[in-house]
């Protein structure tokens, strides 16, 4: 994480699960809080958005109430280093609808959204709609590589959302498909500041996080057992 982070920008995503439940994400240096941050049946994939406080060591910890396979892809942080980006709320709009503009996107496809031009990080609402099959969608800047993470996760013929904070190239930022698929993106807010950022407010790359637990990571996760993720 970069120096002077405090809060790591996630993406948390249950995978085949044995039974409806939750995953909870706190700082490693707190009592675990009686709250979710996503909720799933058994048996699909599902991802939600998280902004999760650090310990002092860079870690989160991560709780599941049943058997899951849990992923944590890292797309940002909160810092106060007075050179990272400062958040600007407006009203939210939408700035892209497949449905209306381009058509779906074709299996494998990346498209460049156009996002105002001050904007050097974007905090935007991700809607899937009539997914030919399962899969899911990578939102990133256009410059940088495609990272190997995903901020949205779907079924055949699901409806399903997700926030992203995504940052910036050139006033665009890249949506990417595994599937052929209808996309909608609503812009909700943006992050502005002297230098552009590739992580949303603060940060380096776009990644996966590798869990350190000693009891066998997340893949697996045993239910009732949280376990530690040191982001670095």
């Amino acid at each position: 994480m970069p120096d002077g982070a405090r809060a790591a920008v996630i993406d948390l995503a249950a995978v085949n699960p044995a039974a409806a439940g939750y995953l909870t994400a706190w700082s490693c240096d707190e009592p675990m809080p009686a709250t979710s941050n996503l909720n799933y049946l058994a048996g699909e994939t599902r991802a939600a958005h998280a902004v999760v406080t650090l310990a002092a060591d860079d870690s989160i910890c991560i709780f599941t109430m049943t058997n899951t396979d849990v992923i944590v892809d890292v797309t940002g942080s909160y810092s106060t280093d007075p050179a990272a980006l400062r958040f600007h709320p407006q009203a939210p709009e939408r700035i892209y609808d497949s449905r209306l503009s381009g058509g779906a996107w074709r299996a494998g496809e990346t498209r460049a959204i156009a996002v105002p031009p001050a904007a050097a990080a974007v905090a935007i609402n991700v809607t899937i709609t009539e997914p030919e099959k399962a899969g899911f969608v990578t939102v990133f800047p256009c410059q940088a590589a495609l990272p190997v993470v995903s901020n949205i996760n779907y079924s055949a013929g699901q409806v399903v959302a997700n926030l992203v904070e995504t940052g910036v190239s050139d006033g665009t930022i890249c949506v990417h498909s595994m599937v052929a698929t209808q996309i909608v993106v609503d812009l909700d807010d943006l992050f502005q500041g002297v230098r552009v950022r590739v992580w949303g407010v603060r940060g380096v790359h776009d990644r996966r996080c590798i869990p350190t637990s000693n009891l066998g990571g997340l893949r697996g996760r045993r239910s009732g057992h949280p376990c530690d993720c040191t982001l670095r």
